[in-house]
């Protein structure tokens, strides 16, 4: 075997005169050489002459080769044989003890090295098996297989709890009413590993109305329920359980405090291994709840930080905290992204900054623009008092290329006189109406308190436009904060030109928000709400100010 490659016709002929000498020694010599070296030289060649002398079954159930040596085996001896698993599921099938010294090692290694299919008629007649342990793997296997919801349905009336939990855990990851039906009916087993599985396939599903069941699952007064809702958060990986798992650690019950150490290693090297994952970027913010709902609403929109991905989450993949304190329950709801945005862009002019801070952030977020949406610039001149603005306003040039963005946003407004803000946001009214290309969007950037209101007349042209209106100032701006009252509209009072900068950046992300997060408060006076999406490939948080209830109309 050291030399194999060397000389493969030599080597392949003194191994033949092993075997020929005594099959037995053979096989407990190549089974040293496969766990000493599993990827020794001529390996390939030992795994053929195992399958093809009918070596393979007690090479399997050896009791030398550990369960990871033999799925290894087995997955090799599939590559020289694809009929591997065929030979391993009639093999279950006869009953020989002699040449399945181990039966459920064996099904356990088929349901590691096959999907089902192939070998579904035997799997079938395995139903009937004596041993229970084989009987609930091939319900695994079969409901893997077929996804036929109605067979598992039929197997939850089997009287074996394993066969049962086996059957739920067939239905991870699929996604139909049906599925998800019968993963809420198994929620009321009376054994608790059939309600534990249940409970992981909804979350998997990212139903997140299973989180207050879950946490409360852990404070049963069953043990055993206890420690499967531990198994549970262990499996999700979720920090959120966190504090639940805690808790369990000092538990009266020696199974269940086991069981906690050993999901939090899990959550533990989840985290770690997301600390390696890549960073999006996310905007969120809060809307208007609906008439006489005390719940809080926000929405968020999360993108790659190189702007080619948007990721998708699933509920269950966000967390949220007010003031520090879990919102454990809450709904997502996903809302398709127009098509295209038209934005208008109304900023003041600036004097001697080729790129002011809220410029800089806007163009930043060009990054996220998709190749449909028009962005164009209405530069204006910040009413301070005294004599309005006279100059005419002239309507934006929208354009969809970042080349062409960079450049009109830069050069705005320089050696003309310009319009006051409101004169500039007619002329940006104007020129949407103009465009025919998706929904229209207005971002307002101040840095001066505006003395003068906003007309009736083009409040009613935005409201009747749909166009929604985000506002951000570094100033306190009453007139300016009721102008987006009155439309519908969105005003942040931000400090500094860093977070101008952000905002603006944020502003226009926030174009792409796709989810609404809706829950009742945790803590009603919070000041804070901290989000975090988190998914294998990727994580996003942000902390967003909780705004005042809104002051009763009348």
């Amino acid at each position: 075997m050291e030399h194999f490659d060397r000389d493969p016709s030599n080597g392949r002929k003194l191994i033949r005169e092993m075997l020929e000498a005594g099959r037995e020694a053979f096989l407990d010599n190549a089974l040293a050489v496969l766990r000493a070296q599993p990827e020794a030289p001529g390996g390939h060649y030992l795994v053929t002459l195992l399958v093809a002398n009918e070596l393979l079954l007690p090479a399997l159930c050896h009791p030398s080769v550990s369960r990871e040596q033999a799925v290894a085996l087995a997955r090799g001896a599939l590559r020289v044989d694809s009929m591997a698993d065929m030979t391993l599921a009639k093999a279950l099938i006869s009953g020989d003890q002699e040449a399945v010294a181990d039966p459920k090692r064996l099904m356990d290694i088929l349901d590691e090295i096959s999907d089902g299919t192939r070998i579904l008629p035997t799997l079938l007649r395995l139903l009937r098996h004596d041993d229970p342990h084989i009987r609930s793997k091939a319900v695994l296997m079969i409901g893997r297989g077929s996804r036929g919801v109605r067979w598992v349905e039929r197997r939850l009336a089997d009287e074996n709890p394993r066969v049962r939990a086996n059957a739920i855990e067939s239905m991870w990851g699929l996604d139909s009413p049906d599925a998800r039906g019968l993963l809420q009916k198994a929620l009321q087993d009376p054994h608790n590993r059939v309600a534990g599985n249940a409970v992981l396939g909804l979350y998997l599903l990212g139903d997140c109305s299973i989180i207050p069941e879950l946490l409360k699952m852990s404070e049963s007064g069953a043990p055993l329920r206890r420690s499967t809702a531990t198994w549970v958060m262990g499996e999700t990986g979720d920090p959120r359980f966190l504090n639940a798992i805690q808790e369990r650690l000092r538990d009266a019950d020696p199974m269940v405090r086991r069981r906690a150490y050993w999901a939090l290693s899990r959550i533990k090297a989840a985290a770690a291994k997301l600390a390696q994952a890549a960073e999006w970027h996310m905007a969120a913010r809060f809307r208007p709840p609906e008439r006489g709902s005390k719940a809080r609403y926000v929405r968020l929109a999360v993108a790659s930080a190189d702007g080619k991905e948007v990721p998708s989450i699933l509920p269950t993949q966000f967390l949220l905290s007010e003031d520090g304190r879990p919102v454990h329950s809450y709904q997502v709801a996903e809302r398709e992204v127009p098509a295209a945005f038209s934005v208008a862009f109304v900023f003041p002019k600036s004097v001697g900054r080729a790129e002011p801070p809220w410029v800089e952030g806007a163009l930043r977020a060009l990054q996220w623009k998709r190749n449909s949406d028009l962005w164009g610039i209405a530069p204006y001149r910040p009413d301070t008092g005294g004599e309005p603005a006279q100059a005419a306003a002239e309507e934006p040039v929208f354009s969809a290329g970042p080349d062409a963005i960079r450049t009109s946003f830069q050069h705005s407004g320089r050696g003309v006189p310009c319009p006051d803000l409101w004169t500039a946001l007619w002329s940006a009214v104007k020129g949407q109406e103009r465009l025919v290309r998706g929904e229209n969007r207005i971002i307002i950037f101040s840095d001066a308190v505006e003395e003068r209101s906003a007309g009736l007349e083009l409040i009613s042209a935005i409201i009747t436009s749909s166009t929604l209106v985000q506002a951000t100032s570094t100033e306190d701006n009453p007139r300016l904060e009721e102008f987006c009252r009155k439309t519908r509209g969105l005003f942040r009072r931000v400090d500094g030109e860093e977070e101008a900068s952000r905002a603006m950046e944020q502003a226009c992300l926030q174009l792409l928000a796709r989810y609404e997060i809706s829950y009742p408060p945790a803590v009603p006076e919070a000041q804070n709400l901290k989000i975090r999406a988190q998914t294998p490939s990727g994580w996003a948080e942000m902390t967003l100010a909780i705004p005042p209830p809104a002051e009763p109309s009348g």
